[in-house]
């Protein structure tokens, strides 16, 4: 995973690749802090185990990192308006409405 600092929030993010017989495609997923998750290693049998696992808050589909189009401007643009939207959600759950 690697980080990005933005709007003075720390952000981790992996590009994520898919594929089927319909062709393959990709994703960048976001994450900010850490969540805690109960597993089974192996589902009915075994204790359920407690895993820290990073917590991810929005993703970009079809944005691929390494691709050379994606100007650092779209980048930068694309990222801050899902802030801003998870900004603004954060405000109608708190019931701020202006």
């Amino acid at each position: 995973m690697r980080t990005i600092n933005i709007a003075g929030r720390e952000l981790h993010y992996q590009t994520i690749w898919d594929c089927d017989e319909w062709g393959e495609w990709c994703w960048t997923e976001f994450y900010e802090g850490t969540i805690e998750v109960s597993k089974r290693r192996f589902p009915k049998f075994w204790a359920k185990q407690t895993v820290t696992e990073p917590k991810m808050i929005f993703k970009i589909d079809g944005a691929n990192t390494e691709d050379p189009n994606l100007l650092k401007r779209w980048w930068q643009e694309r990222i801050l308006k899902e802030l801003e939207i998870l900004d603004r959600s954060a405000e109608i759950e708190r019931g701020e409405l202006i």
